[in-house]
């Protein structure tokens, strides 16, 4: 019997690799997003799944090729573990090495053998079968994988033990020194140029001598190509990998100072991309441009953006648009990321410090949602310790609107609060930071939603129905002290507040009824978050209720910036649990 490889992912690599594997023999299930790049696989005898899951064999091999961790988390699903509990997993993808331990651990879940295998080759050499292969992972599954190794096309395998990661490691390393030896030799030729010397000379002689490794080689002859064809040293040849690579290094690195790291990304991202529209309207106005962003001001900082939170606001700018400010627009009022470079008089901050933000999309650079970022360095603080980068994006601005709305109801340790919409992400911060000030909390939930809204902190969970007044008072008679309204019931809501209590509204004033006013001396306290998005303690105060647990961060799902319409269409379809994120 034919042994069965099943392969996931057909890009640059993935599909001279995949087609060396159905050349050797193998009886090879391929996916891809795009299924007609599988067409030369199925014309040599490949079958095409309908789905990443139909790859799988129960114990059998898999092999994903992918652009990077979070596509590798997306396809390799519980459902698919499940089926292939006892095989092998071979992952060919470039990503964080945190990411790859934690992918080692859910398949160990299943019963699944995991390496990690990242790639050094180009297609060609992949074609050729040439490509050096660090691996890592356990003995015996380092082993079983040595002949699917063998028939993707590796020349070189190295083994870099069992730690997860290290492999991972290695290949970031290489692709970093790869990056920084194309820049500065394409620097250094045009130097030679400028001063006379003749280039093809100047490359000869440097790779015959002291640089004749053969990635001065490779890209001198590129270097030299690209100048007969447009008469200047660019490297523009260089796909975006090496950009995400890079960004993948300085986010490895951490709290480690790398200021080449540093540089070398903003000099290959010099045109970042950014999830924009020209006019408001449908999800249809949404697209990826690349724009310049200008350089910190005094007091300022430029972040590296990782990733992004989607929120209502966004939705309501698309459909609204953003009046007088300049356009493209950006939505986007919570980053994180690394600070990329500082302003004078910026001494709190530094550059490589991974950070999250807050963010005014009505300013005239827009918000959030963009690979780089100039906001005020008041509105950016460390984040919390143990958060990914989409975790941390999910905190300031609803973080913010919940410590706002506590502040102007001015309740006192003992007092009831009710919260409407327990469900949602600002009741899940509301209903934490009140209880960590001594609060009463009523919170309202579906059936599937009790014991979330519980852990969130609320002392008692009333069902979610048109009765929302009714089910507090059968806790507090009298009505709750005050209301904290995400979920803009406005009429309703305020007839769960006793006399004389605070009725606090999400999104100020506009989402009011025309000429409504709550009724029983029941104060309106319409609140406006852009007012406090520079209030650096409280963003310090969320940082570190979110390290301690008192506040959970919550990722719904993640998406590229190019499916930023499906995650504004996540948020319009409700129940999210958690935000959506655009990570880039």
């Amino acid at each position: 019997m034919t042994e069965h490889v099943g392969w996931i992912g057909l890009g640059l690599l993935g599909l001279p690799m995949a087609t060396n594997v159905v050349d050797a023999g193998y009886a090879v299930t391929v996916w891809n997003r795009t299924a007609s790049k599988a067409a030369p696989l199925v014309a040599r005898g490949a079958e095409l799944a309908e789905d990443a899951i139909g790859v799988a064999q129960p114990g059998g091999t898999i092999v994903t090729s992918l652009w990077d961790g979070a596509a590798v988390e997306s396809v390799v699903t519980p459902e698919l573990l499940e089926r292939l509990r006892g095989g092998l997993h071979v992952s060919t993808t470039t990503m964080l090495p945190a990411t790859s331990q934690q992918l080692a651990e859910r398949h160990a879940a299943h019963g699944v053998a995991f390496v990690e295998v990242p790639v050094f080759g180009r297609p060609e050499a992949a074609a050729a079968k040439q490509l050096a292969l660090p691996i890592a992972g356990s003995a015996r599954d380092k082993e079983r994988a040595q002949p699917v190794l063998a028939a993707l096309g590796a020349a070189h395998v190295f083994d870099l033990g069992e730690t997860f990661g290290a492999a991972l490691a290695t290949k970031l390393a290489g692709n970093f020194m790869i990056a920084s030896a194309v820049r500065t030799f394409a620097e250094a030729l045009t130097m030679a140029i400028h001063a006379g010397a003749d280039p093809a000379r100047v490359v000869q002689m440097l790779t015959a001598t002291l640089f004749s490794a053969p990635i001065y080689k490779s890209y001198g002859e590129r270097l030299l190509a690209g100048l007969a064809k447009t008469g200047t040293v660019g490297t523009g040849f260089v796909s975006k990998i090496p950009e995400k690579d890079l960004g993948l290094v300085v986010d490895t690195a951490g709290t480690l100072a790398m200021p080449i790291a540093h540089l070398i990304q903003a000099l290959v991202s010099a045109r970042p991309r950014a999830v924009a529209f020209d006019t408001n309207g449908g999800f249809d106005v949404l697209k990826v441009v690349e724009r310049d962003v200008r350089a910190p001001g005094t007091g300022e900082v430029r972040i590296r953006v990782k990733a992004a939170a989607v929120s209502p606001t966004d939705l309501l700018l698309r459909e609204l648009g953003a009046g007088d400010v300049p356009r493209p627009w950006v939505a986007g009022m919570d980053a994180a990321g690394v600070i990329e470079s500082v302003g004078p008089g910026v001494e709190r901050l530094r550059v490589g410090d991974r950070v999250m933000a807050a963010c005014n999309p009505r300013r005239p650079e827009g918000g959030a949602q963009s690979e780089l970022l100039v906001v005020p360095a008041a509105a950016v603080v460390a984040m919390p310790a143990g958060a990914s980068f989409a975790e941390a994006s999910t905190l300031p601005m609803n973080g913010l609107t919940a410590l706002l709305g506590l502040r102007d109801m001015a309740l006192t340790a003992g007092q009831t609060l009710a919260v409407s919409g327990g469900a949602g992400l600002l009741a899940h911060y509301a209903i934490g930071l009140a209880k960590q000030r001594g609060l009463r909390v009523i919170a309202d939930a579906k059936p599937a939603d009790v014991e979330r809204v519980t852990r969130s902190g609320a002392d008692f969970v009333i069902p979610r129905n048109e009765q929302f007044a009714d089910e507090v008072r059968k806790i507090a008679p009298l009505g709750a002290d005050a209301l904290f309204d995400t979920a803009m019931l406005h009429e309703r809501g305020s007839e769960a507040v006793k006399d004389g209590g605070s009725h606090v509204v999400v999104r100020g004033t506009a989402s009011l009824p025309p000429g409504w006013s709550p009724p029983r001396g029941i104060t309106l306290r319409p609140i406006f978050v852009s007012t406090v998005l520079e209030r650096t303690d409280w963003l310090e105060q969320l940082r570190d209720l979110a390290a301690n647990r008192t506040l959970t961060l919550e990722v719904a799902n993640e998406y590229p910036p190019e499916r930023a319409a499906d995650a504004q269409r996540a948020m319009a379809a409700g129940g999210l649990r958690g935000r959506a994120v655009i990570v880039f």
